[in-house]
């Protein structure tokens, strides 16, 4: 249950509507999940209320997304807190130490019957609980994937992070067993490499083994036929 001194609808709401600018606004563009995570932070600490809530949400999305085993922290999944940055935005706290009353908060918003409709922030809140075993994980997978499949079709979304849900998205398909949600993850990687094979092959995806699947695949497909 969320701490109920806390009502998620204010993040939801504050969330929503500054993504709206982000997706409005060509100078924002190419918008990253970390945008989010920084404009909550910069309300939370320009509020004279010192809102907790704030600070919890800007965590969440200030998280570095890994998809190379290899990279990955030790114990944290697939979610490595970023270092901070030269604007002085923090580093989150490792995810296994994040406190349940964050946990509830994340939880009270991405399963509220209001729809978080900035999906970046909805893919991150359900897979980080997914990750931490909060809640209903079935239901955050799915969501998840859900959400990182709306983000693909976000062209003003930085597009590394685009395929970057995609292939998380893929995963958690394969975790999950969704059979129906994991062919229509592979069709979508697929067209995102027909359509943009110079960021499948950009520094970070080299050693993806799904998208290298993809990629082989792929120049195979175009290769031209042998006279």
């Amino acid at each position: 249950m969320c701490d109920e001194t806390i009502d998620p609808l204010p993040f939801m709401s504050f969330a929503d509507s500054y993504f709206d600018d982000l997706i409005g606004d060509a100078c924002f563009w190419p918008v990253r999940v970390r945008d989010v995570g920084e404009v909550f932070f910069l309300e939370w600490a320009e509020s004279e209320s010192d809102e907790w809530g704030y600070r919890a949400m800007a965590d969440a999305a200030l998280y570095d997304l890994q998809l190379e085993t290899a990279t990955r922290g030790r114990g944290h999944g697939p979610f490595v807190p970023s270092p901070v940055d030269d604007e002085g935005t923090p580093s989150p706290m490792p995810l296994p130490y994040v406190p349940h009353r964050t946990l509830d908060l994340w939880d009270a918003c991405a399963n509220h019957d209001r729809l978080i409709l900035n999906p970046l922030l909805r893919a991150r809140l359900s897979d980080l609980l997914w990750v931490r075993g909060h809640g209903n994980r079935a239901q955050h997978s799915r969501e998840a994937v859900f959400a990182y499949l709306e983000i693909a079709d976000l062209e003003p979304v930085d597009a590394a992070e685009r395929l970057r849900g995609l292939l998380r998205a893929h995963e958690l398909c394969c975790h999950n067993a969704h059979f129906a949600l994991h062919d229509q993850v592979m069709s979508r990687i697929r067209s995102f490499v027909d359509e943009d094979p110079e960021t499948a092959v950009a520094p970070g995806f080299e050693h993806v083994e799904s998208l290298a699947h993809i990629r082989s695949h792929t120049a195979q497909h175009n290769a031209p036929a042998a006279a």
